[in-house]
């Protein structure tokens, strides 16, 4: 079973080294040229906010956690626009990706001149820690808070999973949340690392198949993109169908493994 236990002491040093990648890679998102720096942030900012996620409702977390969030979401449409231009680019559809990035440049402003943005590139380049040592919970209520958070992200995923229905995109997140959780807490051991590489991977299939799913959707409005459809269309088939496979084993076999009921 994974081990919970995550001492304040070593919960800072995480949110330290965060700040110091953050610091570091936080300016280069000004170049509009490099959407790789963009992608580098957003799952910097993800595994940030899986470290406070257990104790994001104390006070004096809540306006950084918000932060990370507000910068996620800003982010958002900038991240899509470079997923999709890729996809044209490597499909010889060059000269619609290149007028779609035309946009890039005002959706890299809306999110570098925003306030969010503004405000934690201040808090993550300050001397000062991300957060006072008083800010966090004491080492017994940390674990508490870690432990509840796991059952929950494990359990969560665990219904979806045993729903024939489920939605593949609600799936994803649910995915995506106990994977960042799993790697926040360093859980140790052969089977911990099994697992997340499981999630890593079936979060880049779903991740896929949201992707066709929405350019899908677009391409009934826009133009430009009708041609791509069909294959969007048969890509998206195939992805839906290669997520069984991946998805067996982790409801099969690995949750129960590694978190067991509680």
């Amino acid at each position: 079973e994974i081990s919970r236990s995550m001492r304040p002491k070593l919960l800072r040093r995480h949110l330290r080294d965060l700040q110091g990648q953050l610091a570091t890679r936080l300016p280069g998102l000004r170049d509009a040229t490099d959407p790789e720096a963009l992608h580098d942030v957003r799952v910097l900012l993800r595994r940030l906010r899986a470290l406070l996620r257990p104790i994001s409702q104390r006070s004096a977390i809540q306006p950084l956690y918000q932060l990370t969030g507000e910068v996620l979401t800003a982010s958002g449409p900038l991240r899509d626009l470079d997923v999709l231009a890729a996809d044209l680019a490597a499909h010889r559809r060059g000269g619609v990706a290149r007028q779609r990035l035309a946009a890039r440049g005002d959706l890299l402003t809306a999110v570098v001149g925003g306030h969010a943005f503004s405000a934690l590139q201040e808090r993550v380049q300050a001397d000062a820690p991300l957060l006072k040592a008083s800010a966090l919970p004491s080492r017994r209520k940390l674990e508490t808070r870690i432990a509840e958070r796991l059952t929950r992200e494990r359990d969560t995923l665990g219904a979806r999973l045993a729903d024939p229905e489920a939605d593949l995109h609600r799936l994803r997140l649910d995915i995506k949340h106990l994977r960042y959780q799993l790697e926040a807490q360093d859980a140790p051991g052969r089977a911990a690392r099994r697992l997340c590489a499981l999630l890593v991977k079936a979060q880049g299939v779903l991740g896929d198949w949201h992707d066709r799913e929405l350019w899908i959707q677009r391409a009934g409005v826009e133009a430009d993109l009708a041609y791509c459809r069909t294959r969007w269309e048969r890509e998206h088939t195939a992805l839906g169908q290669a997520i069984v496979p991946l998805l067996a084993p982790v409801a099969d076999k690995m949750l129960g493994e590694l978190l067991p009921p509680g």
